[in-house]
């Protein structure tokens, strides 16, 4: 029995993935659907009214632009979550989040745990599968993405998402995966596979938040699951600092960019990404004179 809870702009998008539930799902479910095309919730806001008005003990949140591949997959899903020592169930994570105020996803992919489907803004689709072993049903991370968050109704009663702090879109994701994480594990499943029709957007916005929220939880950050040395968390936050440093210039946040482009090179001084960061952002900013 599970409940799917859909914050909705998009009628049609809306309508296209009830069908698709209705037609793989293979467990009593139902869909609470949260309108919000006016804006006129948080995620985290819009979230919470529809868990208080589930029925059933498993809850489910997705996007609404998504469409499942697997049959009976809400059966394989509520399986995975009578497992009590399991709190929150995703299809995309990682298993090691830095301190630095970028995406879940700005790691090395070798840390990547993936079951998707994703449709690129360029057009293109590409099916990754990333995990921990090919027996296992699930791969251990610390941080799920938002397109897909599972956890059963008790785990949200003690942890609901965060309404006082997460006021739009971003982050939502990765708060619940912290707070969550403190008492339960975090998976990746790998019995359902999901589709996925767009990507996230690092834009100005998310970099106001991306920040703040970063700079809030900094006492519980890096999170890894398993221990790595001192020299390879150094070259994940030059990795992540460099990523951060072309997101900021293309949403022209040049100064900042020139102060994390620093925390970069003080890192690892002596890498190819340091002087590419670099020349983009020499060329960004003498275009804009």
């Amino acid at each position: 029995m599970l409940s799917i809870i859909i914050c909705s702009v998009q009628k049609d998008l809306l309508s296209t993935v009830k069908q698709n539930i209705t037609k793989t799902v293979g467990c009593t479910y139902e869909v609470i659907d949260i309108d919000n095309a006016l804006n006129k919730y948080s995620i985290a806001e819009a979230y919470n009214l529809g868990a208080k008005k589930a029925t059933y003990k498993n809850l489910l949140f997705i996007h609404e632009d998504v469409a499942f591949h697997t049959q009976n997959w809400g059966e394989a899903l509520v399986n995975l979550l009578q497992q009590t020592d399991i709190g929150l169930i995703g299809i995309s994570g990682v298993t090691y989040k830095t301190q630095h105020p970028v995406t879940w996803s700005m790691v090395p992919q070798k840390y990547y745990r993936i079951n998707a489907i994703q449709r690129w803004k360029s057009g293109r689709t590409e099916k990754i599968i990333q995990k921990d072993h090919d027996t296992k049903p699930y791969s251990e991370v610390v941080v799920i993405d938002g397109v897909f968050m599972a956890m059963r109704l008790d785990v949200w009663q003690n942890q609901p998402f965060d309404e006082d702090h997460i006021k739009g879109f971003h982050l939502y994701d990765m708060d619940q995966s912290l707070k969550i994480g403190k008492s339960y594990k975090i998976v990746v499943t790998h019995a359902i596979l999901v589709e996925h029709f767009s990507q996230g957007s690092t834009n100005a916005i998310w970099i106001k938040e991306s920040l703040k929220w970063h700079k809030a939880k900094a006492s519980h950050l890096p999170l890894s699951v398993k221990p790595i040395s001192s020299k390879e968390k150094r070259h994940i936050a030059h990795y992540a600092l460099i990523g951060f440093c072309f997101v900021l210039i293309r949403n022209n946040c040049n100064l900042l960019a020139v102060l994390y482009w620093f925390k970069a090179f003080f890192i690892v001084p002596s890498n190819k990404s340091n002087l590419d960061a670099l020349k983009y952002l020499l060329k960004n900013t003498l275009n804009k004179k």
